[in-house]
């Protein structure tokens, strides 16, 4: 994973991943079982930042089953082990691990999965993949999850809210993400010797109601380009009252966005 994450992680950012592990649930939910997530299932979830997928998965694998996350910077992983913790799940495991180094038993998982996690690691993508594909069981499948960044929609616009996403861009180019994955991800799984399973793409849509949440990073992204010198702390003022300017806008308002699933199996021939 990467040396840091792009966005610092906060309560904010805990609500904003628990609202994406419920979308997640909702749209991918049989996706996940034919991808080898069934009860008695041995699954690993690289890059399990605060745990909340882990979670789920950990209740769809009972009885019999069980979830390694890894993670490598210690406050997701602190949040990851409170989260399973207070979901009451037993059969989940948190570990501290970089994901082309994860620590996991080589040639153990039925089901490996990683969620944007290749978005921030560009340069490192062949090493994490060919580490991942070692942890697959012959038979076994990879879920990659990921998305493109530059195909985020917010409607309605705000210039100064463009502005600010414009510089997030830049932080994280600076941090060797690659904004676009995405639509490489089946690129990706032939590349690591795995076979094509399926890939696809969607949007998740937030409207109305769900915008109460933690869906614009707002703070998380402002702190972050400050940081990274690349705005002022007026510029922070202005985006801040740009994004308090824009919730209270009475007119619609919709978020868009999009991810790209793809499915890799490990072919049963390879020892």
């Amino acid at each position: 994973m990467s040396p840091s994450y792009t966005l610092a992680f906060s309560a904010s950012e805990l609500r904003r991943y628990t609202t994406m592990a419920v979308d997640a649930v909702r749209q991918e939910l049989e996706a996940w079982r034919a991808a080898g997530m069934v009860p008695g299932a041995r699954v690993a979830d690289i890059g399990c930042g605060p745990g909340t997928i882990v979670v789920a998965l950990a209740r769809l694998v009972s009885p019999g089953g069980i979830v390694d996350g890894v993670e490598r910077d210690p406050i997701a992983q602190a949040a990851a082990a409170q989260v399973t913790a207070e979901a009451g799940v037993t059969n989940a495991r948190i570990h501290a691990g970089e994901a082309e180094a994860s620590g996991l038993e080589p040639g153990a998982y039925d089901a490996v999965m990683m969620r944007l996690v290749l978005l921030h690691n560009g340069p490192r993508i062949p090493a994490i993949m060919a580490h991942v594909v070692t942890l697959l069981r012959p038979g076994g499948q990879l879920y990659l999850v990921d998305t493109d960044m530059l195909s985020r929609h917010v409607v309605p616009r705000d210039p100064d809210l463009d502005d600010l996403v414009e510089r997030w861009w830049q932080v994280m180019r600076r941090a060797g993400c690659d904004l676009q994955i995405g639509p490489k991800l089946g690129q990706v799984i032939l590349e690591a010797g795995l076979e094509l399973v399926s890939f696809d793409a969607g949007f998740f849509v937030h409207q109305g109601e769900d915008l109460r949440t933690d869906l614009i990073p707002d703070l998380a992204v402002r702190e972050s380009v400050i940081q990274a010198g690349l705005g002022t702390e007026a510029d922070g003022r202005r985006w801040l009252e740009a994004g308090q300017r824009w919730r209270a806008d009475p007119a619609p308002k919709f978020i868009f966005n999009p991810l790209y699933r793809a499915v890799g199996r490990r072919p049963v021939h390879r020892p």
